[in-house]
């Protein structure tokens, strides 16, 4: 049964793997050679930080988190990296979690496709949408271009027949300022336009939108049409510049659309939380149908004017464009909408550089390679006895250890989630239930955390929290009076594991 499994899976097209909880790989396909250089035989047994590029290796171990806190949860993701032949490939991922009979996290399963026609398509499209977007502008732009020479014609014309310096010098005032309003205008225009650098930087999100509204100005001024950006302090997020502008742009001209002339009202916010940051574009206008609201996300639908029924042109690509942008910056779109009231888009977006995506990869690294991160390593102390707390602090901080320490089981979650020690220490008077829970809980945010037990209670009479203990990551138990020199040993053991 298990051969005939396995020559089903050979058989595939896509490349499936098989990682255990340890995220080691436990099998993949023979064809996996074809695309990497190295054989299916030479991968097995290595963990997944030697085979995979860093950046991949924390979405895969984002991922994994999240399938492993639940039974048939699915998580998918994109990542590229150079083949064998030096050629850039782009493959995508889907994981689900493989548990055991007691519902426990045993491993997961990858399914592996190879996108690159895919993500060939979606560049086009996002370079002749952007194309179709520069040359509307352009229309605008010459409108508004017209005004201001006009106005410095009309400044030019009159210094010739002033006669005192003051006049002369305020219209030539009048003509430098006019100028360079219009250099503004022209290098907003080529910002626009100029093509994604794909460079992951410290963007101000305020500053992207306040762009973004002065690059559309001159249509909303022509329509006496009102946006409002609603932001506190300087928000930043580290994020692709090119393609986040793009996206919002598309978002916000699609609202702009949606308005009525001389009534029309746009509201912008931008809010940070943590990692997170979520853009609101809010306007009055006709809204969508609920009906058609799971659609508006497909290539080439539109209500609008050519493949649709409204007023302005359009051919159906901004929405999808901007879906397929804000996906690719590992981020989340969403519509609400009343039909005759308006729509609300939100846009989340994570750090593309998130922190505790570093730290996930450096506690991988340390625990599958051996080598030490800078970052020292966080062990949670929960232990009501102060003296076994100092003498387990003096034994660890030598060692390089960052130590948290609390005094309740009530607590440890809480400061877990804060915090993210990689080791908790827990004191065990004989309470199991609450021990079990709390142990269960920590494991569901965290499911390769180590909990140790330091127990105060006769080896002999430890069998029930022993034999359910491992099921709810309670990996080791020690014993009073505390032997400093073995609970090094068993820290350490799975920090290097």
């Amino acid at each position: 049964m298990k051969k005939d499994i396995q020559m089903t899976v050979n058989k595939q097209e896509n490349i499936v793997w098989m990682l255990d909880k340890d995220l080691k790989l436990r099998f993949v396909n023979p064809e996996i050679k074809d695309i990497t250089g190295i054989s299916n035989s030479e991968m097995t047994g290595k963990s997944i930080v030697e085979l995979l590029p860093e950046d991949t290796v924390c979405r895969a171990s984002e991922a994994i988190k999240k399938i492993s806190k639940s039974i048939g949860a699915v998580e998918t993701f994109e990542a590229g990296f150079t083949g064998k032949d030096g050629q850039y490939i782009w493959v995508e991922f889907v994981l689900t979690g493989i548990f055991d009979e007691k519902g426990c996290f045993n491993g997961a399963f990858l399914v592996s496709k190879i996108i690159n026609e895919k993500k060939e398509v979606e560049e086009r499209m996002i370079r002749a949408q952007k194309l179709e977007t520069v040359g509307q502008l352009a229309a605008g732009v010459a409108h508004e271009f017209n005004n201001l020479f006009s106005i410095i014609n009309l400044a030019a014309e009159s210094a010739k027949f002033q006669k005192t310096p003051g006049s002369y010098t305020k219209l030539i005032r009048t003509i430098f300022e006019t100028t360079k309003q219009g250099i503004g205008i022209s290098r907003r225009l080529e910002e626009f336009a100029k093509p994604p650098t794909g460079e992951i930087a410290e963007v101000d999100i305020t500053a992207l939108i306040k762009n973004c509204i002065m690059i559309l100005s001159p249509e909303t001024k022509k329509r006496n049409i009102n946006i409002e950006l609603k932001a506190g302090k300087k928000i930043t997020a580290c994020t692709d510049r090119d393609m986040l502008l793009q996206a919002v742009f598309n978002i916000v001209q699609n609202a702009l659309h949606a308005t009525e002339n001389n009534i029309g009202n746009i509201k912008i916010g931008i809010e940070k939380k943590r990692q997170e940051t979520i853009i609101t574009v809010k306007d009055n206008g006709r809204g969508i149908k609920e009906e058609n609201i799971k659609k508006i996300f497909n290539p080439f639908y539109t209500t609008k004017g050519a493949l649709g029924d409204g007023k302005e042109r359009g051919v159906g690509l901004g929405l999808p464009i901007s879906y397929s942008i804000i996906k690719n910056l590992k981020g989340e779109i969403s519509v609400r909408s009343v039909e005759e009231k308006g729509t609300e888009v939100i846009i989340k977006i994570m750090d593309l550089d998130r922190i505790d995506a570093r730290e996930d990869k450096e506690i991988i690294k340390e625990r599958f390679t051996g080598k030490k991160s800078k970052k020292k390593t966080a062990v949670l102390i929960v232990d009501s006895d102060e003296k076994e707390v100092k003498l387990i602090e003096n034994t660890l901080v030598p060692e390089k250890f960052e130590i948290l320490k609390i005094n309740s089981l009530k607590k440890a979650v809480k400061v877990f989630t804060d915090k993210k020690p990689e080791i908790v220490i827990i004191e065990h008077t004989g309470r199991d239930d609450e021990i079990l829970r709390t142990a269960d809980s920590l494991r569901k945010i965290n499911p390769f955390l180590p909990v140790i037990l330091i127990s105060c209670i006769p080896e002999r009479k430890m069998n029930n929290i022993r034999s359910e203990g491992t099921s709810f990551g309670i990996r080791d138990i020690l014993f009073r009076p505390l032997d400093t020199a073995l609970l090094i040993k068993t820290i350490k053991k799975y920090i290097l594991f």
